[in-house]
């Protein structure tokens, strides 16, 4: 009998690496399509999907509904995804247009 999500995270809560592989192989390419649909950017998509495992394997413990692991992770997916492009957008922000350059013997601006 193949085990459930649930079984999966009490068994990965309990240190087993294994379950917590088979987890992520069971949800990775549904987060990733997310992220995909999310970004427009596949390769993007898997890095981000690598960004949402790793911070589920370190949050395994806060998850309140074993059986509900993979609605969990795409919720992490969303933030993650939220996260990147917020971060985008402060660093287009913080570049701003650029100043131009002064004709030579004229003073900047």
């Amino acid at each position: 009998m193949t085990p459930s999500d649930g079984d999966l995270v009490r068994t990965a809560w309990r240190g087993d690496r294994a379950a917590f592989e088979e987890l992520a192989r069971r949800h990775r390419e549904t987060a990733q399509r997310m992220a995909e649909r999310l970004l427009g950017d596949r390769e993007l998509a898997e890095d981000l999907t690598q960004e949402m495992l790793l911070r589920a394997y370190l949050r395994l413990g806060e998850l309140r509904d074993p059986d509900r692991f993979g609605a969990w992770l795409l919720a992490i997916g969303r933030s993650v995804c939220a996260n990147w492009r917020n971060t985008q957008a402060i660093r287009r922000a913080c570049r701003g247009p650029r100043p131009r350059a002064a004709a030579p013997g004229v003073p900047a601006g």
